[in-house]
């Protein structure tokens, strides 16, 4: 069965309602299975500003709760909620939103870095790995990653090292050793978005591990 995982960006939680819609439709008539990774958003966003004192790894954990909050959501207009990897494993074709705290909590041991550098990006790249997918798409709320002022069709991993862009720091180094792709993708545009799933071209960037 394919399975696509998509990482859902914060930024677009005022249009949640209609992009789950959408992908919970989708899913059915292409009989595919559906992985959402919610993003901080917002709840994470009340972390960084509340709990400055604490430390990386407590701040960390809070913010991949930030991350189920976003989830629960999420939940609210479709889909289901998954917490497990053997959940995920075993569910058919569908939606499925992940509430992330729990799978991290069993599976990740020492693989990510736990800091601000890795957000759900990232985490979103990991669970993917875990299920054996090479393949994330980002939907957020930009057209894709632009670098000196162009939006790129492709760009590589190595290339966004170091540079501020709209994935989170960790994800190039990590698409890199894993051997995995990141598509980012405006989420606001449905047609991009199943363009992106189908890998046909649109509007969108490709991060490449190279």
């Amino acid at each position: 069965m394919n399975i696509v995982v998509l990482k859902l960006g914060g930024s677009l939680i005022g249009d949640a309602k209609r992009i789950i819609s959408f992908l919970a439709d989708y899913s059915r008539k292409r009989q595919i299975k559906l992985i959402v990774i919610p993003g901080g958003g917002p709840f994470a966003d009340a972390v960084r500003e509340h709990a400055r004192d604490v430390s990386d790894e407590t701040a960390h954990w809070m913010a991949v709760l930030a991350m189920n909050q976003y989830g629960l959501l999420l939940l609210d207009h479709g889909g289901v909620p998954v917490e497990s990897l053997d959940e995920l494993k075993a569910a058919g074709a569908g939606l499925y939103i992940v509430l992330p705290f729990r799978l991290l909590m069993e599976h990740d041991r020492g693989v990510l870095e736990h800091s601000w550098h890795v957000t759900s990006d990232t985490i979103a790249a990991f669970i993917a790995s875990l299920l054996g997918v090479r393949r994330i798409i980002k939907l957020t709320d930009v057209d894709g990653v632009f670098i000196d002022g162009e939006l790129k069709e492709v760009v590589t991993a190595r290339e966004l090292r170091g540079r501020r862009s709209c994935v989170d720091e960790a994800l190039p180094e990590f698409l890199m050793s894993h051997g995995m792709e990141c598509v980012v993708v405006n989420g606001r545009f449905p047609s991009r978005v199943a363009d992106a799933i189908e890998g046909r071209k649109n509007v969108y960037t490709r991060i490449v591990p190279l």
